[in-house]
């Protein structure tokens, strides 16, 4: 199946190439003799990691993200020792209770203490923002003791228990209900006019998703497949921060952005194709727009497919 899993990296002159090809771009500051590991699971939309290993400090700086951007959200939750995140003036302890959700194309500070381990799902910030709309894209601290956060937390260990059993399909859909539960613990409680059209949002998103690639995709096209009014559409997603269009082209780009970046032999005009763009050069005017760079800029080394 096409997920992919990485062996045990050992913190060596490649650790920081290891953890940036997950994360982005980032700089580590860690004792001569540090030692970690990184195992990861992912498809052409999410990515769940495991990472552990002695105390550590980890930067991505302002810099960093413009060189590196990766339209992305993590939620970090620690499964074992001591951490914290500071992003935007703001401290989060990763304790046995707390999770964090946080942008990654902001400038980070990633503290953690010795023998420490601890899961990341990294998801297309498009995932997060058409689900919760919060002014500023703050990093939110969540409990993962109780209620929701809670149900969100263990799913997300149980699907990297059982990660090997687990299709690309299947991979994603538990992933993509993991986000479901993780906006609904940020998003707290809602009135019920605001509850429905958060429903709405979600269903509208999981159709763009399913059919991203077929290039006759488009707002009355979603809306009538759904059964309810163009107009209607338009409005939730106005409330969400976004529109038809520009969730069509969002979720298409971080799809290919994604494959690029998970092989480097297959054409760029036909993974254009197989995400939704009629031609090479619309895809690429797309895509250079969205992240700044060319789409073959974002190539990785394509790793070797696991179970």
């Amino acid at each position: 199946m096409p997920v992919y899993e990485g062996g045990g990296q050992v913190a060596d002159e490649g650790w920081a190439a290891a953890v940036s090809e997950q994360h982005g771009r980032v700089r580590i500051a860690r004792p001569q003799h540090y030692r970690g590991r990184l195992t990861w699971q992912r498809s052409a939309r999410h990515r769940l990691v495991c990472w552990s290993g002695d105390e550590e400090g980890v930067r991505r700086d302002p810099q960093d993200v413009r060189r590196d951007p990766r339209g992305t959200f993590s939620l970090f939750v620690a499964l074992r020792g001591r951490a914290r995140v500071e992003q935007g003036g703001r401290r989060v302890d990763l304790t046995g209770g707390t999770m964090v959700l946080c942008p990654s194309d902001r400038a980070t500070a990633f503290w953690h203490g010795a023998d420490f381990a601890a899961l990341a799902l990294i998801v297309p910030e498009v995932s997060i923002l058409g689900r919760w709309s919060p002014v500023g894209r703050p990093t939110t601290a969540l409990d993962r003791s109780a209620g929701i956060g809670r149900v969100a937390f263990e799913l997300l260990r149980t699907v990297w228990d059982e990660r090997a059993t687990l299709t690309e399909r299947e991979f994603d859909t538990v992933c993509e209900r993991a986000v479901d539960l993780l906006c609904l613990a940020a998003t707290g409680t809602r009135d019920a006019g605001s509850s429905h059209a958060d429903a709405v949002a979600v269903s509208v998103r999981h159709f763009v998703e399913e059919h991203a690639d077929d290039p006759a995709l488009d707002g009355p096209a979603v809306a009538a497949a759904l059964g309810w009014s163009q107009r209607y559409v338009q409005s939730v997603l106005r409330g969400a921060g976004t529109t038809p269009t520009a969730l069509i082209r969002e979720v298409r780009l971080e799809r290919a952005r994604a494959r690029l970046e998970q092989s480097a032999t297959t054409p760029i005009a036909r993974i254009a194709a197989e995400c939704g763009y009629a031609s090479p050069g619309a895809f690429s005017t797309a895509f250079r727009r969205r992240f700044g760079v060319r789409p073959g800029d974002v190539r990785r080394p394509s790793r070797t497919p696991g179970r």
